[in-house]
């Protein structure tokens, strides 16, 4: 298993592991936000391949397979559901993800071309909670240009990559884990699809954050 909490030295000679943080969205918890998650996923080689997110305040287990549109399971209610694709309207807002601490200009810089052409809707949460609104078409596209660790973004990857979007780094390459020297990652964009990535990278191109 590979997690903060555990020794890690040795896991380049894995060739498969668990990835697991069973606190994602600390500062959420701390301040007593329903917005913090458990994060799991399996690795195989160097690919997310089975992915869960449980959001316990509300109840759900998101979970699935890479090639598979994933699961949604409601405790409360008993009840499964799966994922259902939803058709791409060029007139609905492009809805973005924020941290509640998205203090950094660059921010501001990446969202202002998207807003000479499309109305946009911030929507501010918790870490990996912003992976769960993207399953349910609150959130399109989610930048970050701040640090995270692998455990962090691995299932929200995989989950995203079984319904046609993904998480890629700013120069456009998908995450691989459990491969780099460092556990932390650098900045990256996550989109619900493929529309959504286009606007997001022409965004990123025009906003000057790479420069």
């Amino acid at each position: 298993v590979l997690s903060e909490e555990s020794d890690y030295s040795a896991r380049h000679d894995w060739s498969s592991c668990w990835m697991l943080d069973p606190l994602d969205g600390t500062k959420e918890f701390i301040h007593e936000r329903d917005e913090f998650t458990i994060n799991l996923s399996l690795i195989e080689g160097r690919e997310t391949i089975f992915s869960v997110i449980v959001v316990p305040c509300e109840q759900v287990v998101y979970l699935g397979y890479l090639k598979e549109l994933p699961f949604k399971y409601s405790f409360s209610q008993q009840q499964w559901y799966q994922y259902q694709k939803e058709p791409y309207s060029t007139q609905a807002p492009v809805q973005i993800g924020l941290s509640h601490s998205s203090k950094n200009p660059k921010y501001h810089k990446f969202i202002e071309p998207i807003e000479k052409n499309r109305t946009v809707i911030r929507r501010e949460a918790g870490s990996a909670y912003k992976f769960c609104m993207m399953l349910e078409g609150e959130i399109d596209i989610y930048p970050r240009f701040h640090p995270t660790s692998e455990w962090d973004t691995s299932s929200g990857q995989g989950l995203l990559e079984s319904i046609g979007g993904g998480l890629l780094t700013l120069k456009g390459k998908p995450f691989e884990y459990n491969q780099r020297d460092t556990v932390l990652n650098g900045g990256f964009i996550a989109f619900r699809d493929q529309e959504s990535k286009k606007i997001a990278f022409e965004a990123l191109a025009q906003s000057g954050v790479l420069d």
